[in-house]
Parts: C-alpha cells; sequence; structure tokens
C-alpha cells in the first residue's frame, strides 16, 4: 500500500503544484483526466480497425446513441471480451505462457472494444505474442503482419509506404527462418524419443511367464484404447490445422488484393476515404477471428510444455 499510494503522489504531484498561474490544483488534475479520457472526442476518431468503426460504417452509432450510452457500451463490451481471458489466468495456475497470451488476447480486446483506441495501441497485442513465436509461428507470424496492416492508413499519412513494405517482407522472412529452426528442433526431440523407446525396448528383464500373460493382456486393452483416443484427437487436430492454414492464405490474399487495388485503382471523388475504410473493416474483421484463435490457443495449450525451467521462450 505504501508503494503505491507513494508512486501515486510522485506520478501526480507535478501537476498538482507546477500548474498553469490561471489554474488550480483541482482544475490542472481535471485536466490530466480529461487527456487521459477523452470521452468528448467520441468513440473513435478515425479509421480504427476496431468493432465501433466497423458498425458505424453501416449504421452511424454516434447519430443514435449519446456519447453516455457509447461509454456504457464499450465499458461492458471490453469487460464481456476480457471476462475469458483474466478467468483463465485465474483458474488455472500461472505460467509465463499463459500470461503472455493473456496479455495479447487483453490487449486485443480493448483494441476492439474499448473507447477512443489509436491505431498504434494493436502493438500491445502482437509485441507479448511475438515471445511465442516459436510455438506457433504460422499464428503470431499472422497476427503480425495483420496488425501492420491494420496501421496502413496511418501509415501512408506519414508517407512511410516503402518502410512498411521493407518492414513486412523483413518480418515474414525472420518468422520463415524461426519456423525452419522449430521444425529442425521438434524433429530431432522426436528422433531421441524413438531412439529412447528403440533402447528401452531392447532392455530383457526376467519376468515370470504368468505375469507375462496377464501384462500383455491389460497392455493390448490400454494400447488399443489409448490408440484409439490418439487417433481421434490427432484426426481433428489435423482437420483443425487444415482448415486454420486456408483461413491464413485467404487472410494473406484478401490483404495482398487491397494493397493491389490502392494502387492501382485510385478511389473515386466521392468516396476519397474508401480504401481507409476498407482496410479498417478487413483488419477489424481478422482481428476478431485473431482474438478467438487467441482465446482458443489459451485455454487449451498443453501443461506439460508450459514450465518455465523448459521453456522454449529463448532464441539461442
Amino acid at each position: 500500500a505504501i508503494t503505491v499510494i507513494s508512486t501515486f503522489l510522485i506520478i501526480w504531484l507535478p501537476f498538482c503544484y507546477w500548474h498553469h498561474s490561471e489554474e488550480t490544483c483541482f482544475s490542472s488534475l481535471q485536466l490530466v483526466l480529461y487527456r487521459q479520457f477523452p470521452f468528448s472526442r467520441g468513440i473513435f476518431e478515425d479509421k480504427v480497425a476496431n468493432l465501433w468503426y466497423s458498425i458505424s460504417v453501416i449504421i452511424d452509432i454516434r447519430q443514435i446513441l449519446s456519447t453516455h450510452q457509447l461509454v456504457i457500451c464499450s465499458f461492458f463490451l471490453t469487460i464481456l471480451l476480457n471476462f475469458p481471458v483474466c478467468l483463465n489466468l485465474l483458474w488455472f495456475k500461472f505460467s509465463l505462457k499463459r500470461f503472455l497470451l493473456a496479455l495479447s488476447n487483453g490487449s486485443l480486446a480493448f483494441f476492439l472494444a474499448s473507447y477512443q483506441v489509436h491505431e498504434k495501441s494493436i502493438l500491445l497485442a502482437v509485441v507479448p505474442l511475438a515471445l511465442l513465436i516459436r510455438e506457433d509461428p504460422a499464428l503470431v507470424t499472422w497476427l503480425q503482419l495483420l496488425g501492420t496492416f491494420s496501421m496502413f492508413p496511418l501509415l501512408v499519412k506519414d508517407g512511410l509506404r516503402i518502410p512498411y513494405v521493407a518492414c513486412c517482407a523483413l518480418a515474414a522472412s525472420l518468422s520463415y527462418s524461426i519456423a525452419l529452426c522449430h521444425d529442425d528442433d521438434d524433429g530431432g526431440e522426436e528422433r531421441k524419443e524413438s531412439t529412447a523407446a528403440v533402447n528401452s525396448s531392447n532392455t530383457i528383464t526376467e519376468i515370470p511367464p504368468k505375469a507375462i500373460t496377464t501384462t500383455r493382456n491389460t497392455t493390448a486393452t490400454t494400447t488399443s484404447t489409448t490408440t484409439a483416443s490418439t487417433t481421434e484427437t490427432a484426426a481433428y487436430s489435423s482437420i483443425f490445422k487444415q482448415f486454420r492454414l486456408l483461413f491464413f492464405i485467404l487472410s494473406y490474399i484478401g490483404m495482398v488484393l487491397l494493397h493491389i487495388l490502392e494502387l492501382y485503382w485510385p478511389a473515386p471523388t466521392r468516396y476519397p476515404d474508401l480504401y481507409a475504410a476498407l482496410f479498417s473493416i478487413y483488419g477489424a474483421l481478422n482481428l476478431c477471428i485473431a482474438y478467438l484463435m487467441g482465446l482458443y490457443w489459451q485455454w487449451n495449450f498443453q501443461e506439460d510444455s508450459d514450465d518455465l525451467s523448459d521453456s522454449k521462450l529463448h532464441f539461442d
């Protein structure tokens, strides 16, 4: 409590003590809070790839709901999207991997649903997930490129089209290299496991014949049950991975097509911000799916691979 109170005083005291001559301590603090919670600026200020802007393209909710109502709606929607993320942290034991996933998913929830979101806020979601790229290179790479894609209208305004392309190409190539290293590591581990299994099977011990027969029957029953369950799980996992890979490919194709259209077919005079709106809406739809994928990953990753002492969160 002392640490929290002292930190709070250190941060806020300058605004109260060295305020403008026309302001008081209280009014100066009010200005700081106004900057932190800019409700008067509207639920969104520019074409950001979140839910509120995407909905407003079809139905302008700012003309239907008041500012107070929009604040309440965004508050409860943000809480709703963050609820499964926080529940997962409370339900299971703490781990570094789960915490990073929670940071990314929680940031995505805030980006999609909170009030007055800036385009660069997507970095709060993609940065924590970047540390898990060796766990799932395809998903992490897709979200990194998607996050950059969602900022494209803002980057174009600042004349950063060429750096945007260069950074995307560099990120994709690095991710591909990390994915290859990840596959090599997995192959080496599988070879070690198979070698250990062969060595253990070649070990000869003296067991009574009757015990051998009983053990064989029990082992056969257990093996058949385990094999059937493993086969079903593997088949489901394979189908899920195929559909997910197909979705990633279609998502990349959509990004490339939008870039080609924006580059070679200028927006009509009547709709000068057409492509900025399309980029934001397409980014928001993909980010919603990214949130669901991240939430599924957070709730379903294997616990045995999540030990901090054997973590893969290093780049040696």
